[in-house]
């Protein structure tokens, strides 16, 4: 399940109250950083909240503001709490970088994975 603003399930509570309904411990959710943002939830809070339930997290930026997404860093997600936040979970599964600017998708990505590479050296 992936929760958006134009969809059943709009948020992690969305989430949290279809899984009590149907009483599925295989359902598992896809959450992404810039979306949950828009829909004014924090994405460290968002983790901590779906704990095991938490199978990709998608890694978009966005400005809050505009509500438009943003290269990776130049928006407001706080990515140090993030990942402290996943750490602190021992999250087993898969960051997906997702971008939306064709033309500098490489040098993003390699942001990206140089951001999580120092950010796991600590």
């Amino acid at each position: 399940m992936e929760p958006h603003i134009n969809g059943y399930i709009s948020d992690s509570n969305g989430y949290l109250l279809f899984k009590s309904a149907v009483a599925d411990s295989n359902i598992k959710v896809n959450v992404d950083t810039g979306w949950s943002s828009m829909q004014a939830e924090y994405p460290e809070f968002l983790i901590y909240k779906l704990k095991d339930d938490l199978e990709i997290l998608q890694v978009r930026d966005v400005d809050n503001t505009t509500r438009t997404f943003t290269r990776f860093g130049e928006g407001i997600v706080n990515y140090d709490q993030v990942l402290t936040a996943l750490k602190q979970i021992d999250f087993k599964g898969y960051l997906s970088f997702e971008e939306v600017f064709f033309d500098t998708a490489k040098e993003d990505a390699a942001n990206f994975l140089k951001y999580v590479e120092k950010w796991d050296a600590r």
